[in-house]
């Protein structure tokens, strides 16, 4: 009786583990596919005039050819295709972080206001940078814990940095305006970011220090704002779908782990 006991616990214990191997796979490839849509939208954009244009900008403030560009976005296709192709295996992640890493820092010595881009031109690749790192890690069956704490960090990251930096202390004229014209008419633009940025960067911090159940609600809040807020943006001004730097696309790696996030809230609910 014992033995068959054992037997039936074993056959359990496999099955559980083929699941939760199975989930973490199906994880790991969704933040693949969120990651290879960034590198292939930003490469494929390159036809459209505006991205030209304000990539030829930029590359005249660093006075360099034109003809770079096309080959950066040739390089991003490629790289687009084997990161949709290809495991998310350690070299391909060093590639992945590497570069981002790289040219962050370029831009941000070359051209300081990109650091408080009111879209989050780079400070969404921070994000963008634990989405991989946790793709690698679920590949690799990594710890649980590590992957959650990654992602979360990667999250609340885009909140606390665009409610401080471009909404609060560092304010665009142009978001002033959008605001003006296309948000809340009858408010002030510049205090009506200041309440929007306090909201979201206590989101953001909050996202670090709720327990699970309440932090599930928060993330699908979250959720709900990463579809709401760049469809009303971009109903206004589509162009911006074609930004060289891809700010409104890496909102999808974001969307991905926020609600890789809340359903590894239901696990921690479960032991607490």
């Amino acid at each position: 009786m014992s033995r068959r006991s054992g037997s039936e616990t074993c056959i359990v214990c496999a099955l559980t583990t083929g699941i939760t191997r199975g989930r973490e796979l199906a994880d790991s490839l969704w933040l693949r596919l969120s990651l290879a849509f960034v590198w292939l939208s930003t490469a494929v954009h390159v036809v459209h005039p505006y991205y030209r244009a304000l990539g030829g900008h930029a590359l005249d403030q660093l006075g360099l050819p034109h003809a770079l560009m096309w080959i950066a976005c040739a390089f991003e296709l490629v790289l687009g295709l084997y990161v949709l192709l290809r495991p998310p295996d350690r070299a391909l992640t060093a590639l992945q972080v590497g570069l981002v890493i790289f040219f962050t820092l370029v831009l941000a010595v070359l051209d300081p206001p990109l650091m408080v881009h009111p879209l989050g031109a780079l400070t969404k690749n921070i994000p963008f940078l634990t989405a991989a790192v946790a793709a690698h890690l679920l590949y690799r069956s990594g710890s649980p814990t590590a992957v959650e704490r990654t992602l979360r960090f990667g999250v609340a990251s885009v909140w606390i940095t665009e409610g401080f930096f471009p909404k609060i202390f560092f304010q665009s004229s142009w978001e002033r305006h959008f605001v003006a014209e296309h948000g809340f008419g009858a408010f002030e633009p510049g205090p009506t970011l200041v309440v929007v940025g306090v909201l979201e960067a206590l989101s953001g911090v909050l996202l670090l220090l709720l327990p699970a159940r309440p932090r599930r609600f928060l993330l699908y809040l979250q959720a709900a704002a990463l579809l709401v807020l760049p469809a009303w943006v971009v109903s206004h001004e589509p162009l911006l779908w074609l930004h060289p730097f891809g700010p409104l696309e890496k909102n999808v790696p974001i969307l991905v782990a926020t609600l890789l996030v809340a359903r590894r809230c239901v696990g921690s609910e479960a032991t607490t």
